[in-house]
């Protein structure tokens, strides 16, 4: 094979077969995805700014949170998790939805209760400070 300077040599070939062997290398090196997929992300509930549970987001759950100042609704589906339902006065935490990314999170202030989407791919979360 002729390129613009001239044959393909030895020395082409060499350098071909040295690219070849580093994608090899580095694509074995990859973690392997498959049980590291969804069913690593995890939901972590805070209360008052202490963890009180943990929960995989691939397995179903609705379970009530009662706290001092009130009670919140979580359901864990379809690898999210969303407060349904809770008795504050402003139902943010209800109207935000349900999370499923690393670093997503719902709160509900009033009553002191987080909840944060982490794990997935190496744990951390898809923004920077930039696109955050």
């Amino acid at each position: 094979m002729k390129g613009p300077g001239g044959a393909f040599g030895r020395a082409d070939a060499a350098i071909i077969a040295i690219v070849i062997a580093a994608a090899a290398i580095a694509a074995a090196a990859l973690p392997a995805r498959g049980a590291e997929g969804p069913a690593a992300l995890r939901a972590e509930l805070y209360e008052d700014g202490a963890l009180t549970r943990v929960l995989p987001l691939d397995e179903a759950a609705d379970f009530v949170v009662h706290t001092k100042w009130g009670y919140n609704r979580v359901v864990v589906e379809g690898g999210a998790v969303r407060v349904a339902e809770a008795d504050c006065a402003s139902l943010a935490c209800v109207h935000s939805g349900a999370k499923a990314r690393p670093g997503e999170m719902v709160a509900c202030l009033p009553h002191r209760l987080v909840i944060r989407v982490s794990g997935g791919a190496g744990g951390e979360t898809p923004y920077d400070a930039v696109s955050y």
